[in-house]
């Protein structure tokens, strides 16, 4: 789904841009205040839905984890501190809380920037300056096999669902387990078959990827975003 969306992107930055600004934003996430995270949170979320994610998407997205980080924050704000606010909730756990959420909230805003605008190619070459070309060469590989994987088992399962494979308990058990024993069998033949296709190419244990530089439009799309997210610390520790 997430590879879907990344293809589809609207916004015209190359992968290299989008891949530095989300980890320079995410360095300034976890170094700004309160007011950072707010202003990360706002700016991602303004360029993820304007990339063409749809508003109900997004939020679906955002319930996944706030599922896990509700149940610590409630913690955080029970056993820090001793004064306080409303029953077992204390003050200064209250104050940990809030600024628990907002930088978690934060860091998931940018990461999913990253996720649904760059495609896995996309960040794979982005990043074969710092990474050894040979896991690169893995992880791509890897990648397409889950591709075929994924998209055999739809194949598989699309099949038995228009013969009523799944109608009640007991056929869904068997045209599960015929999938099962079907899916290995399919997969080795589809992935002899990427192979042949690679060999026709000429490929001979090197991926080709586009690599070229940032452009100067980037280069101040990228600051300018991380400059609003850490403006408010260094006000901050200017004040201090």
């Amino acid at each position: 789904m997430f590879d879907q969306i990344a293809g589809s992107t609207k916004l015209k930055l190359s992968g290299k841009a989008k891949v530095i600004l989300a980890f320079t934003s995410f360095l300034a996430v976890m170094l700004g205040n309160s007011l950072s995270h707010i202003a990360a949170i706002v700016i991602f979320s303004v360029i993820i839905l304007y990339s063409g994610v749809k508003p109900r998407l997004y939020l679906k997205m955002l319930t996944i984890p706030l599922l896990f980080i509700i149940p610590g924050i409630i913690v955080i704000s029970i056993i820090n501190g001793e004064e306080r606010v409303f029953w077992i909730i204390k003050k200064e756990g209250l104050e940990t809380a809030f600024n628990t959420f907002l930088r978690s909230f934060s860091s998931i805003t940018v990461l999913y920037f990253l996720i649904t605008t760059t495609t896995l190619p996309e960040i794979f070459s982005s990043l074969r300056k710092i990474t050894p070309s040979f896991v690169l060469e893995i992880a791509t590989l890897m990648y397409r096999a889950i591709q075929i994987l994924v998209d055999e088992i739809f194949r598989i399962k699309r099949a038995q669902e228009a013969r009523l494979g799944y109608i009640n308990f007991k056929r869904g058990l068997n045209s599960f387990s015929f999938l099962i024993n079907v899916l290995l069998i399919k997969s080795f033949k589809r992935a002899e078959k990427f192979s042949i296709a690679m060999e026709n190419r000429c490929y001979t244990g090197k991926i080709p990827h586009m690599d070229r530089n940032l452009s100067f439009r980037e280069i101040i799309i990228i600051l300018l975003i991380n400059t609003v997210i850490i403006l408010p610390r260094w006000f901050d520790v200017q004040i201090a």
